[in-house]
């Protein structure tokens, strides 16, 4: 059971990395280039993949299962965008 929640853990964060790449083409995200906010983005995906695990861990059920994925695709978004900030630009 628990390799079918990680894999779809796996799935959303590719999801997210997708979008975030994605939201690069938007010019509102191009404000945001040469700040402290394309700094701070890519240190929230960690921060936001620990947190989805811990409570996937504490919590369990469906709450758990929720929690992680929303994590996922919300560190797979950061590491998108920072992937096309710095590496890409």
């Amino acid at each position: 059971m628990k390799e079918w929640i990680v894999l779809t853990a796996i799935i959303a964060g590719f999801a997210g990395l997708f979008t975030g790449i994605a939201l690069y083409a938007v010019p509102a995200i191009a404000v945001l280039q040469y700040t402290i906010v394309a700094v701070l983005i890519p240190l929230c995906a960690p921060l936001s993949l620990y947190l989805g695990i811990a409570t996937w861990k504490r919590k369990g059920g469906v709450l758990g299962y929720a929690t992680l994925m929303a994590t996922s695709g919300i560190a797979g978004v950061a590491l998108g965008l920072a992937l096309m900030l710095w590496v890409f630009d």
